[in-house]
């Protein structure tokens, strides 16, 4: 009880030496054997574009659409630039989310980091970095190849699109159908849009809206959902890059409700959803996650992934739980100390 209350005395100066304490960590002399050599740019330069030149792009995008990602915007991003032997080994691109650091591919380009000659030097730059930098979901058990200090393991839920999924949703006393029955009666009579840029815009601007208060602040990322999103809307599904789609509801020209969905090879990944809450009594929400599946399932698609985390309840009455993603954290030392006081 009395650590509890000192821990929390704690927080607010812990907090306020946290900046502090990351100039040190980023300066603090070479950490072990064979560490690359760190560049910190607070801007993107010619010198950063050779550098990404150089590097193998990143899984699904090419470097003019990860390009995007780097550009300034309303949140602090800064830039590392990773050398072994001279020769450029990483290009880690950050956003700055609440006390720590995310890659700015992070809730934009699903399971992607940063560009680098492998996945080990990746790993090597990450922990080289002196800053402590979070990838929060969507990880494959390929992250431990990265060596991060932490590594969580989560439950996800699936659709195997090729089954008949539906049939999972008379579990539970047929709850799921029920509800999904009954908003598919009362918004009868709307439609549903594929694709539409001015969706993709309006979807993000309401989930920002909606999630602006919550302290995660993960909304730091719908400035570069904007901007990228945008630039890989549609495609076929068969390309072999990373698309974007959107399935919007739509009472006449009123937008209703709205799913942003991203395209990895012929798995469909949900990324986020918006409502206009006038319509919550409908189930408008239900009716178009509902037409967001069935519209996947019609592209030929595979698997319909939902994730997992905090809102795995609501996604397990859509899809069983049917594997597992990683968090990975890299935290310095200095950080560790830290962290054991103040635990955000």
């Amino acid at each position: 009880m009395i650590k509890r209350h000192i821990k929390a005395a704690m927080r607010p100066l812990v907090r306020a030496l946290r900046p502090a304490v990351e100039i040190v960590s980023r300066t603090w002399p070479q950490r072990a054997p064979g560490a690359p050599t760190i560049q910190w740019f607070d801007s993107w330069t010619p010198e950063l574009d050779a550098a990404l030149a150089q590097l193998p792009e990143v899984q699904g995008c090419d470097r003019d659409h990860y390009r995007l990602l780097t550009q300034p915007g309303e949140f602090p991003k800064r830039h590392a630039f990773a050398t072994e032997n001279g020769a450029p080994s990483a290009l880690i691109s950050l956003r700055r989310r609440t006390t720590y650091w995310e890659p700015v591919t992070y809730q934009a380009l699903p399971g992607v980091i940063a560009p680098a000659s492998s996945p080990a030097a990746l790993g090597r730059a990450l922990a080289a970095l002196g800053v402590e930098v979070r990838v929060n979901a969507g990880l494959t058990a390929d992250a431990r190849a990265l060596s991060p200090d932490v590594l969580n393991e989560y439950e996800i839920c699936e659709i195997n699109l090729r089954s008949d999924y539906e049939a999972y949703w008379t579990q539970h006393k047929g709850w799921q159908r029920r509800a999904v029955q009954r908003a598919r009666n009362r918004c009868a009579d709307m439609q549903t849009r594929v694709d539409n840029p001015d969706d993709l815009q309006w979807i993000i601007s309401q989930w920002r809206e909606m999630w602006r208060d919550d302290p995660t602040r993960e909304v730091v990322a719908a400035p570069d959902r904007l901007r990228f999103w945008p630039a890989i809307l549609g495609g076929s599904p068969k390309e072999s890059r990373v698309g974007v789609h959107t399935v919007q509801l739509l009472e006449g020209d009123r937008r209703v409700a709205g799913v942003v969905l991203v395209r990895t090879d012929d798995k469909l990944l949900f990324q986020c959803s918006s409502r206009d809450g006038a319509y919550d009594n409908l189930g408008a929400g239900t009716r178009v996650m509902e037409a967001a599946i069935a519209w996947a399932a019609g592209t030929g698609a595979s698997t319909f992934f939902l994730g997992g985390g905090s809102s795995l309840d609501y996604k397990e009455k859509w899809a069983p739980k049917n594997g597992v993603r990683y968090e990975a954290i890299f935290r310095p030392k200095l950080f560790q100390y830290l962290h054991k006081l103040d635990p955000s």
